[in-house]
């Protein structure tokens, strides 16, 4: 099986684990309770890392989310790959189905913490990691791109590479400023 498409299995597996879950509290009320402060007080409330300036307080439940996450998108890069060529192509297929989260969270951000039933903190912190990967593999496809030396302009692709660039370092600027 292709390790895109594998990935985006997995990805869109999790989505529908957290609609069919939505979907289950919402049938049996009567049971969540106790199930309900397991997970608070063992996975969500005990804090890995403090507030600090630029990150929020991390618990026990988003590390390993992150870590599953990143390692998960780690190994679709170089699993069944021969060559580094194929690594580029396939942080460019990675790039772009990362955007899909993006442009779904950015326009209807209301939508999807009503839909998955989750607290619009958790979809702000998932959207952040799509964009911190889309960077990621867009970074890694466009290194590994030019470490066969220049590119061609007059390849529509490349145009458009470097329209896509320029958008979303415009985007981190607005963001930073």
């Amino acid at each position: 099986m292709e390790p895109t498409l594998l990935y985006a299995l997995i990805v869109g597996g999790c989505l529908l684990a957290f609609a069919v879950a939505r979907l289950f509290f919402w049938f049996s009320r009567s049971y969540t309770a106790s199930i309900t402060t397991f997970v608070l007080k063992h996975l969500i409330y005990p804090c890995v890392l403090r507030r600090r300036a630029f990150v929020g307080p991390v618990s026990r439940l988003t590390l390993a989310m992150q870590v599953a996450y990143w390692a998960i998108a780690a190994a679709s890069n170089v699993v069944g790959v021969k060559n580094l060529d194929d690594v580029g192509s396939r942080a460019g297929s990675l790039a772009i189905f990362h955007l899909i989260p993006l442009a779904l969270g950015g326009r209807w951000f209301g939508f999807l913490p009503s839909l998955l039933g989750l607290h619009h903190q958790t979809i702000s912190r998932l959207h952040s990691t799509f964009g911190c990967m889309t960077l990621v593999q867009s970074a890694i496809h466009v290194g590994l791109l030019l470490r066969n030396g220049p590119l061609d302009w007059s390849r529509s692709k490349n145009r458009f590479g470097l329209i896509v660039s320029t958008l979303i370092l415009e985007r981190l600027a607005q963001l930073i400023l």
